[in-house]
């Protein structure tokens, strides 16, 4: 948990806060592997779509470049 609140401020900086979460959201389906694979927990398609759908909206979202607005521009 250090090493993760550490490089939280590193990867703010270099992305968005949104893509942070969104990436974060990604560590369930790499638990639920984890338990597969030490555990033998049983697996859930869910975990599966879900895991797709948030790649796909990670792509989605870096697609484009964000416009990031001057400080003495005005709106």
């Amino acid at each position: 948990m250090v090493l993760f609140y550490s490089l939280v401020s590193s990867v703010m900086q270099r992305s968005s806060a949104l893509l942070f979460n969104i990436c974060v959201l990604t560590s369930d389906f790499y638990s639920m592997l984890a338990g597969i694979f030490l555990f033998g927990q049983e697996f859930y398609i869910l975990y599966l779509i879900a895991f797709i759908i948030i790649i796909f909206g990670t792509i989605l979202y870096n697609r484009e470049e964000t416009n990031y607005v001057n400080e003495n521009e005005q709106l």
